[in-house]
């Protein structure tokens, strides 16, 4: 019986060493947001781009999976903030503010999942070689948003 208290005892003082040692990690000072998986690289900038109600979603290459992809990242905004982000086909007079920007570009050093986010102030490009890149990017866009965009 004294062996089993003791055990108990152990673990409990284990239990508060571990939670006294956990802490929320402080992603503001980090140069990476946490993000699953690991970016192979990031370049962190300064500033923000907010969605609201009146941007876009722009397909530069209009398919049934590019359409699938931008489908379902507007139906997430959607469901967490409310905004029915209209999804256009790129054309020439198309004003890119306001955008976030779905491109499939041929680039061989993006390989076949491998993807490029650029935020600035004006737009989001969520840029890859093959479809199951951008389905990636927009994964990565979802997890820098506010928790909410998983909501239902």
């Amino acid at each position: 019986m004294r062996h089993f208290k003791l055990i108990v005892l152990s673990l409990v003082l284990a239990f508060f060493f571990l939670l006294g040692s956990c802490s929320e990690p402080n992603y503001e000072n980090d140069a990476v947001a946490p993000i699953i998986p690991l970016p192979h690289k990031v370049q962190a900038g300064k500033g923000s781009f907010t969605i609201q109600a009146d941007t876009k979603i722009v397909l530069h290459a209009d398919s049934k999976e590019t359409r699938k992809i931008a489908d379902y990242l507007a139906s997430r905004i959607r469901t967490a903030a409310g905004y029915d982000l209209v999804i256009e086909n790129d054309t020439a007079e198309m004003d890119a503010d306001k955008a976030i920007q779905i491109t499939l570009q041929a680039d061989e050093t993006l390989g076949h999942e491998g993807y490029r986010l650029m935020v600035n102030h004006n737009s989001i490009t969520i840029q890859a070689a093959k479809s199951a890149g951008l389905f990636y990017g927009v994964q990565t866009l979802l997890q820098l948003l506010p928790p909410e965009i998983y909501g239902n």
